[in-house]
């Protein structure tokens, strides 16, 4: 039996499957439900970098696979959105925009490269406030399932256990394993080699930090991506 946090923890594809797309007797949330999830969280959508040269990456419609491929929307494309595959692109900064709003209890941010402008004689500027995209759009005792779901993937989960060994923090993360269909230089040989994702955040009781990881065409997230995060997190705690 797999409840929430232990789905999270373990990377159950399969809970997740059944809870988005449904099984038997049970529904499941769907669909629109699911992408409406997603779209709160700022997937598909510009984050609004000062830079100006961010993605907006992309999320897919059930009347936009009909429009595009003339194919009806089906529970195989639900249960693979269920899981962040299927027609989901999102890049490292939307992953660090959704988990900073898991972290912070519910409020998402517009991201900005620095928090001050100073001149060149060192005199203060411009100071960049935060600028809130949207709040109240997560059901507290629902935000702390999930919290407590983060905390144990590194407790005893999928992210576990240098991290635990090598921060000095309690910290709290997700593993990811993207399949793609990404081909090599030459445009021809295919690479089956998924990314690797990690992303977390710290320390989990009152949370400063969040760092995302992506390995492009590496394998899995856990002995990728995780050894970045964990470096990255054990040199800002020691050292900052």
């Amino acid at each position: 039996m797999v409840n929430v946090v232990r789905a999270l923890a373990k990377s159950s594809d399969i809970f997740f499957y059944q809870v988005g797309g449904g099984f038997e007797s049970f529904k499941g949330l769907g669909a629109n439900k699911l992408l409406e999830y997603y779209k709160s969280f700022g997937f598909g959508q510009r984050p609004g970098l000062d830079t100006g040269n961010d993605s907006a990456g992309s999320i897919p419609s059930v009347e936009g696979k009909k429009k595009t491929t003339g194919e009806a929307w089906t529970v195989g494309d639900t249960y693979n959105i269920s899981i962040g595959q299927g027609n989901i692109m999102a890049s490292p900064l939307q992953l660090a925009m959704a988990f900073s709003a898991v972290a912070n209890g519910g409020t998402l941010y517009k991201p900005h490269m620095v928090d001050r402008v100073m001149d060149e004689d060192g005199k203060l500027v411009r100071t960049i406030e935060p600028e809130v995209v949207r709040a109240g759009f997560l059901e507290a005792g629902s935000l702390e399932v999930v919290r407590r779901g983060l905390r144990q993937t590194i407790v005893d989960g999928t992210g576990c256990c240098s991290i635990n060994r090598e921060v000095p923090v309690p910290v709290s993360g997700k593993t990811g394993t993207a399949e793609t269909s990404s081909r090599g230089f030459d445009g021809k040989n295919p690479i089956t080699k998924p990314h690797a994702w990690f992303e977390a955040y710290a320390p989990s009781d009152n949370p400063e930090i969040v760092v995302v990881a992506l390995v492009e065409n590496a394998g899995e997230g856990a002995q990728f991506a995780l050894p970045v995060v964990r470096d990255t997190l054990k040199h800002y705690f020691t050292h900052r």
